[in-house]
């Protein structure tokens, strides 16, 4: 097969081990599109599963149509097909992404994001699936960066993609490059569909992709995806230790606390602390009362703040999933 092909199949090995993605009995269910990115990663698995003693685990397709382009249907078979070759169970599923966008004014990128991952996270649930493996690249994790700095992010979007989110969400490819991943395809000769819609540069991800890196891969930094990666595993570092130790403060504070649906906390020390903290508790309070953070962004966080410290009693916030009150001397999350 070749020194460089091992090598690829070596590298999604090594980056598997080193974050603890998979272990022994998992069943993983891989979303695949047809592309070359989730093409190669099922026949690397697949190769690991098969041939190295020390990756046991089971393997689910699964094949999300976005229904928003002629020939959606004809990548559908093609999953089908690389499915049957190699003796795995393939899962579908659609929606009319289109018309979730107009509802919920989202863009198409989002509305297609949300519905995927709520596709696959039903399907891992109904088939007892561990793991939910995504063909993310390191080119990725550079644009996703780029994008969300030029969208004004704090350090949460900056860290851009774990390798591991959530415990279930797993990235296999994150530290390796697109090139690598397309060099692999072709010494194999492994066919892949492309989706004309990344051709597409009124789409902010594809002009990131196609206009911005080259441009400042060309005149800045010939490494900036490198460079990008670096500073996602940093800030990856760092807000997970910012997050623990607001996860901690709030602790103790509400340790004492009765369990009653609502979380009760002081608005003079929610305000007294460092703003970088104080948005940190915040979230942690707002992820406790309502179990995940999706729909709330920075604008509610200050909103919060802004309760904390010069909000008048009475005065009530309505955030996505959950209310925010000011009783008195305190902020009453419910």
């Amino acid at each position: 097969r070749g020194t460089m092909v091992s090598q690829f199949v070596r590298r999604v090995a090594a980056t598997i081990a080193r974050h603890h993605m998979i272990q022994s009995g998992d069943r993983v269910l891989l979303a695949v599109s047809g592309g070359p990115d989730s093409v190669a990663l099922s026949m690397a698995l697949h190769e690991l599963r098969e041939e190295w003693s020390s990756f046991s685990f089971d393997m689910i397709l699964a094949h999300f149509n976005h229904n928003l382009r002629d020939g959606a249907d004809d990548d559908e078979k093609f999953c089908r097909n690389l499915a049957r070759q190699m003796g795995l169970t393939l899962v579908t599923g659609s929606a009319d992404v289109a018309q979730e966008a107009r509802r919920y004014g989202r863009c198409l990128e989002e509305a297609a994001r949300h519905a995927r991952y709520r596709f696959l996270e039903h399907e891992a649930g109904r088939l007892e699936c561990s793991r939910i493996a995504l063909g993310h690249t390191q080119n990725d994790q550079a644009e996703t960066l780029l994008l969300r700095l030029l969208r004004g992010s704090g350090t949460t979007g900056l860290a851009a993609m774990y390798p591991v989110n959530n415990v279930s969400l797993i990235r296999p490819m994150l530290e390796l490059k697109r090139q690598e991943v397309m060099d692999f395809l072709r010494a194999r000769k492994i066919p892949f569909c492309h989706d004309p819609t990344n051709d597409d540069c009124s789409i902010p991800r594809n002009r990131i992709r196609r206009k911005a890196l080259p441009f400042l891969e060309k005149e800045f930094n010939p490494a900036l995806v490198d460079t990008l990666a670096r500073s996602a595993r940093l800030l990856q570092d760092e807000v997970d230790w910012m997050e623990q130790a607001a996860s901690d403060l709030l602790s103790e504070v509400v340790s004492k606390q009765e369990v009653t649906g609502e979380l009760h906390l002081p608005a003079s020390w929610i305000a007294g602390l460092h703003p970088a903290m104080s948005r940190r508790v915040i979230r942690a309070a707002l992820r406790t009362v309502r179990g995940h953070l999706r729909g709330l962004g920075l604008r509610h966080i200050d909103e919060v703040l802004r309760l904390c410290d010069t909000g008048k009693s009475g005065r009530q916030l309505a955030l996505p999933g959950v209310d925010c009150i000011r009783a008195f001397e305190e902020v009453r999350f419910r």
